[in-house]
């Protein structure tokens, strides 16, 4: 399900590692986040941050949440995607090239700087 790309809000780093990591996953609560985040040795944030950062998310319009009572203590949210890793990406690209102002001679060395960065991983 996608949203409109205009209403999105840009996200800080921490969050793109959050997103990831519910992209990965597909559908989560903080602390299943949490444990991915460690996994991928993205950041060492607990579970009350986690939660606090995926509820942000979710309100800059990136992720949908669904609250599970339990049968004690507080209710766990879930968290789902609303915004493809390809649209999302695909925005922050249009949106840093727009707010740069490049022009074609800079994609000419974003393709360069690319190629290189392939032929490291390869």
């Amino acid at each position: 399900m996608e949203l409109n790309r205009d209403r999105l809000v840009p996200l800080a780093p921490g969050e793109w590692a959050l997103l990831a990591c519910v992209w990965d996953l597909g559908y989560a609560n903080a602390i299943e986040v949490c444990a991915k985040l460690q996994e991928r040795g993205l950041r060492d944030f607990g579970p009350s941050t986690t939660g606090v950062l995926l509820a942000r998310i979710a309100r800059k319009g990136y992720l949908e949440v669904e609250t599970k009572r339990q049968s004690r203590g507080r209710p766990l949210h879930y968290y789902r995607p609303l915004v493809s890793r390809e649209t999302a990406l695909e925005w922050q690209l249009e949106r840093f090239f727009r707010d740069h102002l490049l022009t074609d001679d800079d994609v000419e060395i974003l393709s360069t700087f690319l190629a290189r960065r392939r032929a490291k991983t390869v």
